[in-house]
Formats: C-alpha cells, structure tokens, sequence
C-alpha cells in the first residue's frame, strides 16, 4: 500500500511511543556532547522581512546520520527553540543531525504559517544534507512538549502534510 498517498491514521500510542523512545535515547552525559559540531542562528527561511532561524547539531566526524527536525512547544504562540537545545544535543550525541528551528508564531504569520515554515526547514535540511552529513531520505518530525501541545501538533501537522512525497 502507497502511504504516500494515503498516510496512516493518527494514533495517540504511537506519538506516546515516540516521546518515550526521545526519552529514552536523550538520556546521556556530557562528555558524549563535546564531541558535536554545531552551528547557531542559521537563516533557513525569509518570509517578506522575516527570517526564521535554526540551530544545527551533529556528532564531529565525517559520517552520514539521519535527521531529527525538532519544533518547539507553545501552541504556535509562543515559545522558543532555546528551550530545546539540551534535548538537541543530546540526540545529536547518539547520532542523529538534529535541526532546532522556531517559526514564524501566530501573532506574525496566520495558521497554517508555521506549519509552511516547518516545510520549509526540511526543504533548507534536505538541500544542505550533503554538508550537514545528513541522509535525506531520513528525516523525522518531533514537535513540542509543553502544555499548549501536549500532542507534538508541530511534528504532527508537518508528518501529515510534508513527509508524503
């Protein structure tokens, strides 16, 4: 069956699944995190005047990883990447180029605004793959965790809408 076309539903287990593994693998310590590369306040995206930024993160070799997108919390109204960057260096330590975005919120850009910028930080990490070290073919969402989204809606709104191809 062509997923791409017609993508499974919605299920609550497994997005519980995915935070209990993110749990689980972003457990580490800090001497594993001093052997990342990283890059900070990078423009990913320019929207009329505004540009969104990301921060990336990679182990320092020169392999290829998969990637992780991670979209902060606060129900598109506020928040900040900031509050994800011990969480993105700790997946990058276990493997993983990991992309730290914010986006456009909602009092700047009008739904579905922050979903299109989310698009198009996989776009900017799916053209840079080749520096980044990253497999393009292996990209995941994750959205926040804060109590405006306790559901991930980022990572949720962007699987439904981008990850078909």
């Amino acid at each position: 069956m062509d997923t791409r076309l017609n993508p499974p539903p919605y299920s609550p287990s497994r997005s519980l699944g995915c935070l209990i593994l993110l749990i689980c693998i972003g457990i580490t310590t800090e001497k594993s995190r001093a052997d990342l590369l990283e890059k900070r306040n990078i423009d990913y995206a320019r929207f009329g005047e505004h540009a969104v930024q990301l921060d990336w993160f990679r182990p320092d070799n020169h392999q290829i990883y998969p990637g992780i997108l991670l979209i902060h919390g606060g129900g598109w109204v506020g928040g900040s990447r900031k509050g994800f960057e011990p969480l993105a260096k700790d997946l990058a330590a276990k493997g993983y180029v990991v992309a730290n975005i914010d986006y456009r919120l909602a009092t700047e850009a009008k739904f579905p605004g922050a979903v299109l910028d989310c698009k198009a930080a996989v776009r900017w990490m799916r053209a840079n793959a080749k520096s980044l070290g990253l497999n393009p073919n292996q990209i995941a969402g994750v959205g926040g965790f804060g109590r405006r989204s306790p559901h991930g809606n980022g990572g949720k709104q962007l699987g439904r809408s981008f990850f078909q191809r």
